[in-house]
């Protein structure tokens, strides 16, 4: 494997958080699905979670696919808004 498809193959696995640190990719898919997931529980869509963690709905569905790089503070307010509780481990 040569060093472009080693630094691609990287960057699947982790994205850079807030800090500069990283943050393993799987942890960001966790936290997405778990926000959808309780999302549609909560029977609201997108733009009514949104409204009511006040952020954007590009925010939040950046939040549940795992792109962007939505803050630290825009994911806790949207955990709080539906009773998650967001942890460092």
């Amino acid at each position: 494997m040569g060093k472009t498809e080693a630094k691609k193959s990287q960057k699947r696995q982790y994205r850079a958080d807030e800090s500069g640190g990283r943050v393993a990719e799987g942890d960001v898919q966790g936290i997405g699905l778990s926000v959808r997931l309780a999302r549609r529980e909560a029977g609201l869509k997108q733009s009514d979670l949104a409204d009511l963690a006040g952020v954007s709905e590009r925010t939040v569905r950046a939040i549940e696919t795992g792109t962007g790089n939505p803050t630290l503070a825009a994911v806790v307010s949207v955990a709080n808004v539906l009773g998650l509780r967001v942890a460092a481990a």
